[in-house]
């Protein structure tokens, strides 16, 4: 019952004041967790996500360590119309803008190969919740009467733990098991100065466990298709005791190795996940990616790529993800940098609650990584 009235009054709050994008609430998808697939639109050339060796590249071959630090950012600014005497819109008046950052790993990986089976570890976020809003009031004097903080934090993490096998030098299988972890905290502050003073948050510890398998095939000299299916995890303790069932992704690239004087990869992905087990009236988007990897001399890489993100709240909004990396050897350990921008427009609809139908967020995310593969000749 206390839990029931504690839901009842923040949602009560969030109705009539500061309200937050439907996506961050619940949490977005972290698609881009190592510095090549970031500069790669999510796209991984050759290098199927369940851990099988490459058909084509033959490059698991020693143990690998792999790990990615991630630098991100949120850029958003809010406006409404204005209306003249009578009521025509003459333009729009910025209401807030706020900037937030934060650093996460981007993933750690371990891989480790044997004659007839090869068997990883790894460590990824898979949502981050992180999102920030604050706005200050002011009178006619422009001094501040009061303010208004929205800030949700955390973390989804992602352990996995995976097997793969190639057979008839053409095609490969690959399993694996996934545990979920983090937190995740809600928090909102809103204040009068000298007056009324109204804060509610919430907290959660997010656990929940799921799977992954994936097919692999090449088909034809130098095409290697990937199909991964992950399954979607229930998040206990959610917000308090408030758990939540997120949607399965399945995944299906395709990678083509292009020979010339400077050799080409070109990849394509198309992600669909079903937004459905929240809301009857989400959707089910799918997101579609390209990517291109050129090697130029010294084997020196670079990597460009675009991104459509169609989002799952209606009415959808697109996305596009615009990347860039390029990595290169230094000694026998990989080295590689990638960075993306997206930018959208979006309206009270896709808030998590409506407050004015008049309000406009634009909104400016990106993504840095840097990451490294090390190679290791002895285990012991």
């Amino acid at each position: 019952m206390k839990l029931k009235i504690f839901i009842f009054i923040v949602t009560s709050i969030m109705l009539v004041q500061a309200s937050m994008p439907t996506d961050w609430y619940y949490g977005r998808k972290m698609n881009f967790v190592d510095a090549q697939s970031v500069g790669l639109a999510g796209i991984n050339l050759f290098k199927p996500s369940v851990y099988l060796n490459s058909p084509l590249g033959k490059e698991l071959t020693k143990p690998q360590l792999g790990f990615s630090y991630n630098l991100g950012f949120l850029q958003e600014r809010r406006t409404v119309q204005v209306f003249d005497n009578f009521d025509n819109t003459v333009g729009e008046f910025a209401i807030a803008e706020n900037l937030f950052t934060r650093g996460d790993i981007g993933n750690v990986t371990f891989l480790l190969p044997f004659k007839f089976l090869n068997v990883s570890a790894s460590l990824k976020p898979y949502y981050t919740f992180d999102y920030y809003f604050y706005r200050e009031f002011r009178d006619d004097f422009y001094a501040k009467v009061g303010e208004e903080e929205l800030k949700v934090t955390g973390t989804v993490y992602n352990a996995s733990a995976m097997v793969g096998r190639e057979f008839l030098n053409k095609y490969g299988i690959g399993a694996g098991f996934n545990y979920y972890f983090g937190s995740r905290e809600f928090s909102y502050h809103d204040s009068i100065i000298n007056g009324t003073h109204i804060s509610a948050e919430t907290t959660g510890s997010p656990k929940g466990v799921g799977f992954t398998v994936g097919l692999t095939a090449n088909p034809i000299e130098r095409l290697l298709i990937n199909l991964i299916y992950q399954s979607g995890p229930k998040l206990n303790k959610w917000a308090n005791d408030i758990s939540m069932k997120y949607p399965a992704n399945c995944r299906l690239e395709a990678s083509y190795l292009a020979s010339g004087e400077i050799p080409t990869k070109v990849g394509v992905s198309f992600q669909y996940s079903d937004w459905k087990v929240f809301q009857n009236n989400y959707a089910k988007p799918l997101e579609i990616g390209l990517g291109i990897e050129h090697t130029m001399y010294n084997t020196v890489v670079m990597r460009y790529g675009f991104r459509f993100e169609p989002s799952f709240v209606p009415p959808t909004v697109h996305q596009g993800l615009v990347s860039l990396g390029f990595g290169f050897m230094a000694g026998n350990i990989k080295i590689d940098l990638g960075m993306g921008i997206k930018r959208r427009i979006i309206g009270s609809e896709n808030l998590i609650f409506s407050n004015d139908n008049t309000l406009k967020v634009y909104q400016n995310t990106g993504e840095i990584l840097i990451g490294a593969t090390v190679p290791i000749e002895k285990l012991w």
